[in-house]
C-alpha cells in the first residue's frame, strides 16, 4: 500500500533545527514497522509555511495533495503520514474541521505519529471524531494565544525603546557593545562615501567596479563588491537612524513590518540631506536609463586596463 509523507514547519528558523529531522525519524519507523511504500515521487513539504490561517492548504502543498484526490491520482486505501494534527492544520474550527473530513472522504487515511494512530471513514466514530476536534480547536487556541502575547510584548517594548536595545541585528556598518549601538568608523567611513559618490552622478555598478579595484573591505560577509549591495546600503533607512520592527506573522510565515518605524533607533551615519541627495540620483538614474557620469565614445568597451574593466572618456 502506498503512503504519502507532509511535512511542515512554520517558521524557517525551524529549518536549522530538529524539526524536520524528528518528523523523518517517526515516519520513517512508522514505514518501516508496518511495511508501507513510500511514494517519493509525490514530495509534500511546506517549508516555512504557517497553517493557523489554512494557507497550506489553499496555496501550498498539501493543497497539491488535496487536488490529486479530487483528481482520482491518490488511489483510494492510501496514507497519509503527518506528525500530528498540528501539521495539518491551524485554521479555526470549521476550516480546520472540513479539511480533516475532505481527506477522510476521499478514502484516504491520515496517520499520526504522536500519538500514534490511524483514522479513516471506517472507524471514525463519535468519540474518535470528539477527540479530534478536540486536537484541532487546541491547535488553533495556541497559534492565536501565541500571536497575541507576541504582538503585547513587541508593544510593550516599543514603549522602551529609549532604554533598551529590541535586538543586536543591527547594519553592517554598526557594532553592539554594553547594550548600545556604536558606528565602527572605518565602515561608516565607506558608507558615506557610497552616498557621496551617488550624488556625484556614479551608478551602482560603477560604484561596485571602483572599491572592487581599489581593494576597499567590504562591509558585509561577501568578498567582492557587487551593485545590489551598494543599492541595499544607499535605501537603506537605517543610515539616519531609522528601525522598522518586524514580527513573524503566522499566516504567511514571513516576518511582516509592525507599527510605524522607530526614528533615532540607531546612530545615523549620514544626514537626512545626504540620504535623500542618495535617493533621488538613483531615481534619476532609473528614469533616464542612462549613465550620466560617462560620455559615450567610438572606444568604449574596445580598450580595457590592465585589471581588466574598460577604458572610459569622462
Amino acid at each position: 500500500m502506498l503512503a504519502y509523507s507532509y511535512l511542515r514547519f512554520s517558521s524557517t528558523e525551524q529549518r536549522k533545527g530538529y524539526s524536520i529531522k524528528r518528523q523523518l525519524e517517526l515516519r520513517d519507523a512508522y514505514l518501516q514497522r508496518k511495511g508501507l511504500t513510500l511514494d517519493a515521487s509525490f514530495v509534500l513539504n511546506d517549508s516555512g509555511m504557517s497553517a493557523f490561517r489554512g494557507k497550506n492548504a489553499t496555496k501550498g502543498a498539501l493543497k497539491v495533495f488535496l487536488d490529486a484526490c479530487e483528481q482520482g491520482r491518490i488511489s483510494r486505501g492510501s496514507y497519509l503520514i503527518i506528525e500530528n494534527l498540528d501539521r495539518l492544520t491551524r485554521d479555526e474550527i470549521i476550516e480546520a474541521i472540513e479539511l480533516f473530513l475532505s481527506i477522510i472522504r476521499h478514502g484516504i487515511t491520515i496517520v499520526t505519529l504522536t500519538p500514534e494512530r490511524e483514522i479513516n471513514k471506517e472507524n471514525l466514530d463519535f468519540a474518535a471524531l470528539v477527540i479530534v476536534i478536540v486536537e484541532l480547536s487546541r491547535g488553533h487556541s495556541e497559534s492565536f494565544i501565541k500571536s497575541a502575547h507576541t504582538r503585547a510584548n513587541w508593544d510593550k517594548r516599543r514603549k522602551n525603546v529609549e532604554n533598551e536595545a529590541f535586538c543586536k541585528h543591527r547594519p553592517a556598518w554598526l557594532d553592539f557593545a554594553e547594550g548600545k549601538f556604536v558606528i565602527n568608523p572605518v565602515k561608516a567611513a565607506v558608507v558615506r562615501r557610497i552616498f557621496a559618490m551617488a550624488s556625484q552622478g556614479h551608478g551602482i555598478g560603477a560604484i561596485a567596479k571602483v572599491f572592487n579595484r581599489e581593494g576597499v573591505p567590504c562591509i558585509s560577509k561577501s568578498k567582492h563588491w557587487y551593485d545590489t549591495y551598494i543599492h541595499k546600503v544607499l535605501v537603506n533607512r537605517g543610515c539616519i537612524g531609522e528601525w522598522q520592527p518586524r514580527m513573524l506573522d503566522e499566516e504567511s510565515g514571513r516576518f511582516l513590518p509592525v507599527g510605524q518605524p522607530i526614528k533615532g533607533y540607531y546612530p545615523s551615519v549620514v544626514t537626512e540631506e545626504e540620504f535623500y541627495r542618495g535617493q533621488q540620483a538613483l531615481k534619476s538614474r532609473k528614469l533616464t536609463h542612462a549613465r550620466t557620469d560617462l560620455v559615450r565614445n567610438l572606444f568604449t568597451e574596445i580598450l580595457f586596463a590592465p585589471d581588466g574593466s574598460s577604458y572610459r572618456l569622462r
